[in-house]
């Protein structure tokens, strides 16, 4: 009986992964025939931590959440022409990752800040995590407040890449 269940079990869980599949190719082709316009939506409320592809031992070590109007987020990156709009159903990027960042803000779900690392040499930031819905932004020609973390141990560095970044607080 038990090799029944689990049998039955992993069919389910093998249709849940096509089904899951299939939604994103149907996203990423509806999407590139006609990419909807979309109000990016930023979470930064009690738990947003969860979602960001962060390793736990940078979580632990500590890290401080600031926000800044967009264009000047976008100033203070290193190299950001790899995420300027035009780039958006390019190879350079995973589409349907794009494509699930499209689909939560089009249906009002806001996604989490980006994480920046300091450049090793030069007055500039890396983005981390986040690099789509960074992306997606600029697609939208995005002007808004933007949140975004950094490592609390570089927090004192932001201003001087991105003067106009205000410190929320740690997250």
């Amino acid at each position: 009986m038990d090799i029944k269940v689990d049998a039955v079990k992993r069919l389910e869980a093998r249709r849940v992964a096509v089904d899951k599949f299939l939604e994103g190719e149907r996203l990423v082709s509806d999407y590139k025939e006609n990419t909807p316009v979309v109000d990016p939506l930023w979470d930064t409320g009690d738990g947003f931590l969860c979602y960001n592809d962060l390793d736990d031992e940078m979580v632990s070590s500590g890290l401080t959440l600031f926000v800044a109007p967009f264009e000047d987020v976008w100033g203070g990156l290193y190299d950001p022409s790899v995420y300027e709009g035009n780039t958006l159903w390019e190879n350079s990027h995973d589409s349907k990752k794009i494509a699930r960042v499209i689909s939560h803000w089009l249906h009002n779900k806001s996604l989490s800040p980006m994480f920046l690392l300091k450049h090793s040499s030069k007055n500039a930031w890396l983005v981390a995590d986040g690099k789509h819905r960074l992306t997606v932004a600029h697609y939208m020609n995005f002007k808004g407040d933007t949140p975004f973390l950094v490592k609390t141990e570089d927090e004192n560095l932001v201003v001087l890449a991105i003067p106009a970044a205000v410190k929320v607080g740690k997250a």
